[in-house]
């Protein structure tokens, strides 16, 4: 059977997008916060390498679906200050 997304990053990469298929662990075996660590690592990994990638520093993002969409939701805000500062500011609204 493919990889869950190996599709969709063929189809992104056909269409001049790099793109990544995030692995990580599942509950019931591992709890929270083990996925969020195993995607924060891989985003650390493809920023640290995003030249020798062919990546574009700071035009990353994220995607995914069920739970995979779930944490592309929310690492963005926990990896980038300037997010976090303004998801800060509409919570008080």
């Amino acid at each position: 059977m493919e990889q869950e997304g190996a599709y969709e990053a063929r189809w992104l990469a056909a269409h001049g997008v790099a793109a990544f298929v995030l692995e990580y662990r599942l509950s019931p075996a591992y709890e929270y916060p083990a996925p969020m660590l195993d995607a924060s690592r891989a985003i650390r990994y493809v920023r640290s390498h995003a030249r020798s990638l062919g990546v574009k520093p700071g035009r990353d993002r994220g995607m995914g679906i069920l739970a995979g969409g779930h944490l592309s939701h929310i690492w963005r805000p926990i990896t980038r200050p300037a997010i976090r500062r303004r998801q800060s500011y509409r919570s008080r609204l």
